[in-house]
This record gives C-alpha cells, sequence and structure tokens, in this order.
C-alpha cells in the first residue's frame, strides 16, 4: 500500500514537470512567433500581409497576363514582397502562372482558356502587341510590311512572328518568294481582350483606325 503522502508528492511533482512541459512550450511558441512576426514586417508584410495580398490578386484580376515587374512598378512594393505574396495565391489556389522566355506571367484561376493566356502575354509586351495589332490592320502583311508600319528592327519583329505561330495566335502563307501573315481565326477575341484589359491601347488604336478609314473614305462619302 502506498503511503497518502508520497502518493500526493509524485501528483504534485507531476503536475509541476507538466506545467513547465506547457510553459515551455508556449514560449517557444511565443518565441517563434515572434520571430516569424519581426520577419514579415522586415519585408513589409506583417498585419499587412492579408491587405497587400488582396492588392496583388486584384491588380491580377485587371491585369491578366501580367509579369512581376509590372507589378513592382504599378503597386510600388518590393520584389521580395511582391514574390511572397505571389506565391500565398499560387498555393491558395487563386491564380496560376505561366512560363515564357524570361517571364512568368500571373492570371486568375479559371477564367482563360489556353489560347486566351497566349493573347493575353502578347498584349502585355509593346513590341508583339504592335506586331500583332498590325496583322489584325493590314490583314496579310509580309513582315517588310509590318517594319514598315510600325517602325522596329526586322530581327526584333522576326522573333515575336516566330512566338506569335508558336502560340497559333497567326498563321503562316507562303506567296511566291514572301511569306504572309493573318490571325488565325477571328480576331474578335484579340479585339475584346484589349478593349477588356488594355483600354489606354485600345482607345489609341481605336482612334487610329477611325482616321484611317475617314482618310479612305471618298471626299464625296465624308459629307
Amino acid at each position: 500500500m502506498i503511503c497518502p503522502l508520497i502518493s500526493e508528492k509524485e501528483h504534485l511533482d507531476n503536475s509541476k514537470i507538466n506545467y513547465n512541459s506547457t510553459n515551455l512550450f508556449c514560449s517557444r511558441t511565443k518565441l517563434n512567433n515572434g520571430f516569424i512576426s519581426n520577419i514579415l514586417t522586415s519585408f513589409g508584410m506583417g498585419d499587412d500581409v492579408n491587405e497587400n495580398t488582396e492588392r496583388v490578386l486584384h491588380f491580377i484580376q485587371k491585369n491578366p497576363g501580367c509579369h512581376m515587374r509590372q507589378i513592382k512598378r504599378d503597386l510600388d512594393m518590393a520584389m521580395g514582397t511582391i514574390q511572397y505574396h505571389l506565391n500565398s495565391l499560387e498555393k491558395m489556389g487563386r491564380i496560376v502562372s505561366e512560363r515564357a522566355e524570361s517571364n512568368r506571367f500571373y492570371f486568375p484561376i479559371g477564367t482563360f482558356g489556353d489560347l486566351e493566356r497566349n493573347i493575353l502575354k502578347i498584349l502585355n509586351r509593346d513590341s508583339a502587341r504592335e506586331i500583332l495589332l498590325s496583322i489584325i490592320e493590314q490583314k496579310n502583311p509580309t513582315q517588310t510590311d509590318i517594319v514598315n508600319s510600325i517602325k522596329i528592327s526586322p530581327g526584333t519583329t522576326s522573333w515575336h512572328i516566330s512566338r506569335l505561330l508558336e502560340y497559333d495566335i497567326i498563321l503562316e502563307q507562303k506567296e511566291g518568294k514572301f511569306k504572309k501573315y493573318t490571325i488565325n481565326g477571328n480576331p474578335h477575341i484579340i479585339i475584346s481582350l484589349l478593349k477588356n484589359y488594355h483600354k489606354t491601347k485600345w482607345n489609341s488604336w481605336s482612334n487610329k483606325l477611325a482616321e484611317l478609314f475617314i482618310d479612305m473614305t471618298p471626299e464625296g462619302d465624308k459629307q
């Protein structure tokens, strides 16, 4: 039979051990949480992590096909902060990214098909976008026609045309010794994406087309 005093002492000792273990765990947890908090704060996150994550998500929703440098420039955040929020959003399944050449492009999840994502990648690149719009304007230009139209080098034009062909956005047709280019399918998808997500460029381009139409209209029909 165990003496009641000994039994009570053992109970108190065990309680003390459990208490110390619990407090040690809590202290370590607080220490770790404090350490993590300091790291997040140093990257400009801390208490603003949810707000900034939503800012990045909202930007991608308004600018699908954007890349990291564009997000950094327009939101004025540090590159490390942007990377943190992008990684978080991908892990949460709220965005998807695709690498093309030297950039990674970001899209809202479940919003665009493959062709639309490829078009948006092109529309986010100034030279590639100008080439694509030039092909729509001229219907079936040669590479020389495109170079003369938008005033960029033949090498740059050739490089971007290769990407447009790779994405199945345009088609190449040989006519004698010349190669001519046309939109693969209905250009309505391109025009719609330009109008919805690149409004400044859309306004500029549509005004240009209107002026071209007026210039091509016979004088008698303008009145």
